[in-house]
């Protein structure tokens, strides 16, 4: 694990007005140069920061790609804290399948969608 500066998108959601939810506001960390989110802030309805959740990711060079390993979800009301799931060894479970490249074909795809 490592902390480092990074360029990161952020991006912020609000509740919808007239909705109720718990969480009336986030706020996402993006990775600018993956698109994965790795930090989650939010806040309840009296604007106090209520949970924060980190997510670990590790770089598979053989993919190459990024995988999700584990997020943590602090609740910073009562001090609880949760793993998500996943793991924390750095050694996903990783199983690959191997899609023809014609699964990709955007018409393809398009006639596939399901709305």
């Amino acid at each position: 694990m490592r902390w480092e500066k990074h360029r990161c998108w952020v991006v912020e959601a609000t509740l919808h007005p007239g909705e109720r939810n718990v969480l009336a506001r986030r706020k996402f960390y993006i990775d600018e140069d993956t698109f994965a989110i790795g930090v989650v802030d939010a806040w309840d309805g009296n604007n106090n920061l209520y949970k924060t959740t980190h997510v670990y990711n590790t770089c598979q060079p053989q993919l190459p790609g990024l995988v999700y390993l584990n997020s943590l979800v602090h609740n910073l009301q009562t001090g609880d804290y949760v793993a998500v799931d996943g793991t924390f060894d750095g050694e996903p479970f990783l199983y690959f399948n191997d899609f023809p490249s014609i699964d990709f074909d955007p018409q393809r795809m398009a006639a596939n969608a399901q709305y």
